[in-house]
């Protein structure tokens, strides 16, 4: 779960990289209309991942109150963005070990009964 959450930050080179690129392109379909509806896309792939992800970590056979899981999704997928945005404009201060301790954190608080598998 945190291998599959970590592939969305920049924690080498590449992955820096395609930050950047998904940043840029993220940017320009806010002015190109055209863009608009492959940015919505990619970003509802990622958004159902985290979605099934608190969904998984919400499960305990009670039935999980929606707007809450709706709101723990939006404050991990903010999470990612901020860590991702920090990582690419401050790498000396937010480096790839400090991005998974605050990732791990976050996780953490999700579900406190079960541990988080790396």
């Amino acid at each position: 779960m945190l291998a599959l959450l970590e592939e969305l930050l920049p924690l080498d080179e590449e992955r820096a990289v395609d930050a950047c690129v998904w940043m840029a392109f993220k940017a320009a379909a806010r002015t190109r209309p055209f863009l608009v509806p492959e940015a919505d896309r990619s970003h509802r792939a990622v958004a159902a991942v985290v979605g099934r992800l608190v969904l998984s970590l919400a499960g305990d056979g009670a039935e999980p109150d929606q707007q809450q899981l709706v709101t723990e999704a939006e404050r991990l997928l903010a999470t990612l963005d901020g860590l991702v945005l920090h990582a690419l404009l401050q790498p000396e201060w937010m480096t790839a070990q400090v991005c998974r301790d605050v990732l791990e954190a976050h996780l953490s608080t999700l579900d406190r009964r079960h541990p988080v598998p790396a």
